[in-house]
């Protein structure tokens, strides 16, 4: 039986241990439980130990480059048992919809160049995660941008929608006065206070015919 490995990220360490390989000729879409849905390849690996042999599945997701690896609970098999297990590993993917043809390995030449490729088998397969700041949290130039804290929020960002209030507007500053101007201004005083009006050219006629 194949149990899920969560602790194996690669199998970079022992790909100079790998004495049998079986590969995928197609990608069918595989739901695995924690996992997305996605197209994936499939791969058999059996990898000599001091004591027998260890068989090794790898459901290698395609699009989040992300693999699942499973180990038989009998591992390391004696070789006398790997054949019955690999039977088994091609069963379980056959129910995953995978058809897997086995691949030659020469042992004395080492590991070919088509083994080394796949990523599983790089020591650097875990993607970096890229560090997000927390929406609440305050920014340097945010807190450049905005000095004063406990200032009133709304009156920094004026009316509703965040736009900046405009600036007050300014009187323009008037000139000193000059003496024409005094000059001017106390003749008009004076031009004000005399009463012209009809009513007292009226009153003016009547006393010079009463006088007549």
């Amino acid at each position: 039986m194949f149990e899920p490995r969560k602790e194996i990220e690669t199998l970079a360490p022992a790909i100079g241990r790998v004495s049998r390989f079986f590969r995928s000729l197609n990608m069918p879409e595989v739901a695995l439980p924690g996992q997305p849905v996605e197209e994936a390849k499939g791969y058999i690996c059996v990898l000599a130990e001091d004591e027998g042999f260890s068989v090794l599945l790898v459901v290698d997701y395609q699009a989040s480059r992300q693999a699942v690896f499973f180990g038989h609970d009998g591992n390391p098999v004696p070789q006398g048992r790997v054949e019955a297990v690999v039977l088994e590993g091609l069963e379980f993917f056959e129910e995953l919809g995978f058809i897997l043809e086995e691949r030659e390995i020469d042992a004395k030449s080492g590991p070919p160049a088509w083994l080394r490729d796949l990523s599983f088998f790089s020591p650097s397969r875990q993607a970096v995660a890229v560090a997000r700041v927390p929406k609440d949290v305050e920014t340097p130039a945010a807190a450049e941008a905005e000095p004063g804290t406990g200032l009133d929020r709304r009156a920094k960002t004026g009316r509703k929608g965040g736009k900046p209030s405009p600036p007050p507007s300014r009187k323009p500053e008037q000139a000193p006065a000059t003496f024409e101007d005094e000059a001017f201004g106390l003749l008009e005083a004076a031009v004000e206070e005399v009463d012209i009006s009809p009513e007292r050219e009226h009153v003016a006629a009547a006393r010079l015919l009463a006088a007549l």
